[in-house]
């Protein structure tokens, strides 16, 4: 005989009063913006390895200056796909699904401006 939790459609009872039921949206908001925040600083480090120059991350982290590019180009792509991954689940949800794609046009316009701004600040010769 299945243990209960493996038959489709078993399911927890939820909670009953409405503070309980506020606790668990409350704890799974959380865990969402932290799941959130997390994507994006993979997104943002992969998305840096995948279009910055070699010599200017190399300044900026000790390891990469004993890497060869592709290596890097690689770790970049890693980290930009572990990111989807872990948001995944959130834009598996249905009533959280429309939101995140009408999000998605501004949340990739922000990195393209984040290059450009280190590109020019990079070329400037202003030197602290």
């Amino acid at each position: 005989m299945l243990p209960r939790s493996w038959v489709a459609g078993a399911r927890r009872p939820g909670p009953t009063s409405p503070a309980a039921r506020r606790s668990r949206l409350y704890a799974h908001l959380f865990l969402w913006v932290m799941q959130s925040w997390l994507a994006m600083f993979y997104i943002g480090a992969g998305y840096a390895k995948l279009t910055q120059k070699h010599d200017l991350l190399a300044l900026m982290m000790t390891w990469p200056a004993q890497v060869d590019t592709e290596l890097l180009r690689v770790i970049g792509g890693i980290e930009t796909a572990l990111a989807l991954f872990i948001v995944a689940p959130l834009m598996s949800w249905s009533l959280f699904r429309s939101s995140c794609w009408s999000a998605l046009p501004a949340f990739w316009r922000s990195p393209a401006a984040w290059s450009s701004f280190t590109r020019s600040t990079a070329t400037s010769s202003w030197r602290p």
